[in-house]
């Protein structure tokens, strides 16, 4: 099985869920009894390829600094921003941290159940999991190939005739991010239309298990109830570790 970095993105300011949690970073602000970084990293922790997870901070870093973390078998690192980056900026400003040729990257805000491939394409540039959903207007939708095995186009946030979206994971070559990723840049909206507009192969890869945000506030106010059989899973092993 191939090692890889992977890069997760929790430097927003979540501006939209203020009147629920305040000012402070909303992968740290607990629905019920957990967060849902808790529940990514415990994730993350059954995926035997990833070797090291980047948390790539900016709002409020301190608190993810100073944050009593679990113990998994991958290391934890961190970078940091002084200003809003972007999604792509952010993973294009904590590159020096990375060690492995691809470069896993989750939005930090989005738990997502996700298998990655088997074996690596080396003819491919990279790979955006995806999910089937009605919320279109929400998340933007995929347009893909004809036999739905690559990206022809992401449509963010709008409406549009297809049934996947976004799942907020991706999987890019590390010479992707060198060459085409800088400061200040969205991956959706700059990054991944640059991709395609200069020919780059992205596969799409479906995702079938559990997939939520907690973006929003009714999202959020949801996610205890939804993800409830992994913060049980998550307070068990806490128990037999104590």
């Amino acid at each position: 099985m191939y090692r890889i970095n992977a890069v997760l993105l929790v430097g927003g300011q979540g501006t939209r869920l203020r009147s629920i949690i305040g000012a402070y970073p909303k992968p740290l602000a607990k629905f019920g009894s957990l967060n849902i970084l808790d529940l990514i990293l415990k994730y993350l922790d059954s995926v035997e390829a990833i070797d090291k997870v980047i948390l790539a901070t900016g709002f409020m870093k301190e608190e993810f600094l100073n944050y009593k973390y679990e113990k998994y078998h991958f290391s934890l690192e961190f970078s940091s921003e002084s200003q809003p980056l972007g999604t792509a900026g952010a993973v294009y400003n904590a590159i020096v941290k990375v060690n492995s040729d691809y470069i896993l990257i989750i939005n930090g805000d989005t738990f997502c159940q996700f298998t990655l491939p088997h074996k690596l394409n080396l003819e491919d540039d990279g790979y955006i999991f995806v999910r089937k959903s009605s919320d279109e207007e929400r998340y933007g939708y995929i347009t893909t190939c004809p036999d739905k095995k690559y990206l022809l186009k992401f449509n963010e946030k709008v409406c549009g005739n297809s049934n996947f979206i976004n799942a907020g994971v991706y999987l890019f070559k590390r010479d992707l991010i060198n060459d085409y990723g800088r400061l200040n840049q969205s991956m959706e909206t700059e990054f991944i239309p640059k991709l395609l507009q200069v020919g780059k192969k992205i596969q799409v890869v479906e995702c079938f298990g559990k997939f939520t945000d907690i973006g929003i506030p009714s999202s959020f106010m949801e996610a205890g109830n939804y993800l409830k059989d992994e913060i049980n899973s998550f307070k068990n092993n806490e128990c037999k570790n104590e």
